[in-house]
């Protein structure tokens, strides 16, 4: 008779995208994600189960194997549109919120009198084997964006993020990104728009 093996497992998946216009140019939007996975692995192996590097020798044993894993996501935005004088403006605000959670164990038991009782936890008169892990992320980070526009010519472009994570030490899980850019259309200037014959479109770019 050879060792028998069940899985079972299950997974869960959840996302809610969810928006709103609070007034006239401000709107406010934010995402959900959730996920869940759960694995649980058993095997029950008999006295009668053929070693075939030794036959005869094999050992009754039940062991039980689970893992989990679990992920949240939560990353809400405020967008803001809008003119200064001749310019559009466009302001971006916004976080992110992520923590993942994934748990596992494994249990052996031999010493069963008898194969019937293999299963069952309380028939083993020993543990063979008995391990579990467990690890957590969180990742958390505010970023915001300024884009404005003047006549599309003038392009002036702001970022800033800061992002923490629980994978560096207590002292270095904090760092802060910024970049400005600036970008000139010049084919749109009147005194040069349609002069070069075969130039349409021509834009410099900064950062």
């Amino acid at each position: 008779e050879e060792a028998q093996t069940t899985n079972t497992g299950s997974n869960l998946v959840a996302n809610l995208d969810f928006s709103y216009n609070l007034f006239k140019g401000l709107s406010f939007k934010t995402q959900f994600g959730f996920n869940k996975q759960d694995n649980i692995n058993k095997t029950i192996t008999p006295s009668t189960s053929i070693n075939p590097l030794n036959p005869g020798s094999t050992v009754p044993q039940s062991s039980e194997a689970s893992a989990t894993f679990q992920s949240l996501n939560i990353e809400p935005q405020l967008t803001y549109t809008g003119k200064i004088s001749k310019g559009k403006l466009e302001v971006l605000a916004g976080s992110t919120f992520f923590d993942r959670k994934t748990t596992s164990y494994r249990l052996a038991f031999t010493g069963y009198s008898t194969d019937i009782l293999l299963g069952s936890w309380g028939a083993g008169s020993s543990v063979s084997e008995r391990t579990n892990s467990s690890t957590y992320y969180r990742f958390n980070s505010a970023f915001g964006r300024v884009n404005y526009n003047w006549e599309n010519r003038y392009l002036v472009n702001l970022t800033y993020r800061r992002d923490g994570s629980s994978r560096f030490g207590p002292k270095n899980q904090w760092a802060d990104f910024g970049a400005v850019g600036l970008g000139w259309i010049f084919t749109n200037e009147k005194w040069l728009k349609n002069k070069i014959p075969g130039l349409t479109y021509g834009k410099l770019r900064g950062s």
